[in-house]
């Protein structure tokens, strides 16, 4: 088959699947209507964000195994505590906070923070806080166990028609996994992440405004840094301070930008998705790879890359280009962190020489023939079968999926 038909046989099947761009774009304004109206209810002092692929716009319909992942809701204290940054002191921050914290970076991993109280109006939150080297920090893993005790105050804010009394909880990093018993989807998953809105914009993140770049225009990434970032209890994994430890995460900057995504770069992000889950995450008993090394390295290739032309017809170029890059991250052992580029993505131990050989050897072979490695993932397959296409009739079923309306 030409690489044309190649392409429009990808670019069709993606669209059955409901990632055609008018589609996305009615998920992405649903969830920011929502996401609106749910903040209204809300006393000021906490807010919420829909993240994850379906606040992006890039999740599928049932066809896809894709297309009930990653719907994640990050609730933000807003004002509880009041984070200042690392040269500031409690005459820098408003007299009517209780709890006033400096970020401190010293002897923690780029990316990471630790939180001095310099303020404690409040002694009954004096449990949340460790005392180490003399100093008084709120420690990232009591607020998240403390957190988690309302996690079924905040699940039922969601969607409370949803529960039917079949909830699991379980810490997964940031977040408290939640397995919920749905009416619509048997059983989901919903991933609550709590954040600490920062009143600052942080130091090692400054390079992303002023750094020279293709895309976005410097008028989006300004725009985008006005949204701000929040800090998330988690501490590096071995860390001697772990448990004081917080992340940086920039969820809103981040969506904001890849809502300006067309539709070529939504598809080939989608297509990212799901050769990782269908295709490389099958050599592996555990995840290696994530979502977020593959959004990563999308964004970087978007940036660096002076290319105007990414449209449909040139759709497997750009998964090529964005599999060369990764490839290049991992032989070097060093995934830049979109916002922090100091900060290492593959700091981890998982990342051993072995398993970065055999996930070369994996993407060697995907990029022989993208084409071949997508097709036959699980989610293209279940499309193709329950039409009942043969492989060997690719033009023909090219031809069909045209009428096939976009799943809406």
């Amino acid at each position: 088959m030409a690489v044309d038909n190649q392409d429009q046989e990808i670019n069709k099947l993606l669209n059955a699947l409901g990632f055609e761009k008018s589609v996305c774009h009615i998920r992405q304004n649903m969830v920011a209507a929502l996401e609106l109206t749910k903040n209204a209810c809300l006393d000021s002092e906490f807010s919420c964000i829909y993240t994850g692929s379906l606040a992006e716009g890039f999740s599928g319909n049932y066809y896809s195994k894709i297309s009930r992942a990653d719907f994640d809701i990050m609730f933000i204290f807003n004002r509880f505590p009041y984070i200042v940054d690392e040269d500031k002191t409690q005459d820098d921050a408003p007299n009517n906070f209780q709890l006033v914290a400096r970020v401190c970076h010293n002897s923690v991993r780029q990316g990471y923070a630790k939180l001095e109280l310099i303020t404690v109006k409040v002694p009954s939150k004096l449990h949340l806080a460790v005392k180490f080297e003399d100093r008084l920090f709120l420690s990232g893993l009591k607020t998240l166990s403390s957190l988690m005790r309302i996690n079924r105050k905040l699940l039922g804010f969601i969607r409370e028609e949803e529960v039917l009394g079949g909830v699991q909880f379980e810490r997964h990093g940031p977040a408290s996994s939640v397995t919920i018993e749905s009416k619509e989807e048997g059983y989901a998953k919903r991933d609550l992440v709590y954040g600490h809105r920062c009143q600052f914009w942080p130091k090692c993140a400054q390079n992303w405004i002023t750094r020279r770049r293709n895309w976005p225009e410097n008028a989006d990434v300004i725009n985008a840094a006005k949204l701000g970032c929040h800090l998330v209890p988690t501490g590096f994994p071995g860390s001697k301070t772990e448990e004081l430890e917080w992340r940086y995460s920039f969820v809103k900057p981040e969506r904001h930008i890849m809502w300006f995504f067309n539709d070529c770069q939504r598809k080939c992000f989608a297509l990212l998705k799901i050769l990782n889950k269908e295709n490389l995450a099958s050599h592996f008993d555990t995840e290696v790879l994530t979502s977020y090394h593959f959004k990563t390295t999308l964004l970087w290739v978007l940036e660096e890359t002076d290319d105007p032309d990414w449209s449909d017809k040139d759709l497997l170029k750009h998964v090529k280009t964005c599999l060369v890059k990764l490839m290049t991250f991992i032989k070097s052992r060093h995934c830049p962190h979109y916002f922090i580029e100091h900060a290492n993505l593959f700091d981890r131990e998982i990342f051993k020489d072995e398993t970065c050989g055999k996930l070369s050897k994996i993407l060697d072979s995907v990029l022989e023939d993208p084409y071949t490695a997508l097709r036959s993932c699980p989610t293209f397959q279940t499309l193709i079968n329950d039409f009942r296409f043969p492989s060997s009739m690719s033009l023909e079923f090219s031809v069909v999926l045209d009428v096939l309306p976009t799943v809406r």
